[in-house]
């Protein structure tokens, strides 16, 4: 009797963390009951938070030219997700909520999805000050600017290079005494001042050509690794990807020992915790939503730029 032998190829671990996105994608919703675990932050722009996030990951695969079936199948989800959700309302309650706003419309954009209401809100809440009604601090700042030119026009780099003049590494402070804070100062202002490796870092300027900036991200990737916390482990591996840095041998052993710290937490079902306690309970499948799903957003996103 003839048969034939079909080769089952194992999923890419890209593949696996889109599939867990995919399986948790009501997790990401802003009324999951799960998010009603803080009192101090249990607002709708706070709730809505995954999804935005969940939105920002789409929109940099999508550019990053990821045509993969699990891919497409996450990216119509997040999109019914996100046409499902009341933007308006959302504005209407916090004007911080000004750059999730902005990244659902850039997806709608990019889907031609009608959204002459929602727009015609967001550029009345833009020049009536409303936006600007709350107090950033600087790399939030940046984030506001960066979403603005995604969406509007008049919002030019000089913007982000101010903010980012005011973050930790900006104002020269050394890299050893960083706090989580000032690390997030760090790798999001990269993450808009390159458009997640879309633009080269201008080397005059921004701590490149004389190596500050390259020496900064390598000290806090080992403070990191030897930390626990792969969740701004894995953001400052994306910055080293995306700044496009010239590594010698010794960093690029240490950057590749950091991503094998990150996957190696990697639970059966695809999620990546960041802290050990929380890859002790994913690997058991008890991990809750809340506490894994950001770090499997940047371990996608980190896939995504390996090419994986």
């Amino acid at each position: 009797m003839n048969c034939i032998v079909v080769e089952q190829v194992e999923p890419t671990r890209l593949a696996r963390t889109l599939d867990w996105h995919l399986k948790n994608i009501e997790n990401y919703q802003p009324y999951f009951p799960g998010h009603h675990y803080r009192q101090d932050k249990d607002t709708l722009a706070w709730r809505s938070k995954p999804l935005c996030e969940l939105i920002y990951l789409v929109l940099i695969l999508h550019r990053l030219g990821l045509a993969s079936s699990e891919y497409t199948a996450l990216q119509q989800r997040t999109l019914r997700a996100a046409r499902e959700f009341e933007w308006e309302a959302l504005m209407a309650e916090d004007p911080s909520s000004s750059v999730c706003v902005a990244m659902a419309m850039d997806l709608f954009a990019l889907h031609a999805v009608p959204m002459h209401g929602l727009r015609a809100q967001f550029l009345r809440g833009r020049t009536s000050g409303y936006f600007h009604s709350v107090l950033r601090i600087p790399f939030r700042d940046m984030d506001y600017h960066y979403m603005m030119s995604k969406v509007v026009s008049g919002d030019g780099p000089g913007a982000l290079e101010a903010g980012f003049s005011m973050t930790a590494f900006g104002l020269g402070k050394n890299p050893c005494s960083y706090t989580v804070n000032d690390i997030y100062s760090l790798t999001h202002a990269l993450f808009y001042l390159t458009d997640m490796g879309a633009i080269k870092l201008d080397r005059l300027t921004l701590g490149v050509a004389d190596g500050r900036l390259r020496q900064t991200l390598m000290i806090l990737v080992a403070m990191m690794l030897r930390g626990d916390n792969n969740d701004v482990l894995g953001e400052l591996l994306i910055c080293v990807r995306i700044c496009r840095l010239s590594l010698d041998g010794f960093e690029q052993r240490l950057c590749a020992q950091a991503m094998a710290k990150i996957l190696a937490g990697m639970a059966p079902d695809g999620c990546v915790p960041s802290s050990a306690r929380s890859i002790e309970r994913a690997a058991c499948g008890n991990a809750k939503f809340l506490e894994v799903y950001h770090t499997t957003l940047v371990a996608s996103i980190l896939l995504g730029l390996g090419g994986e």
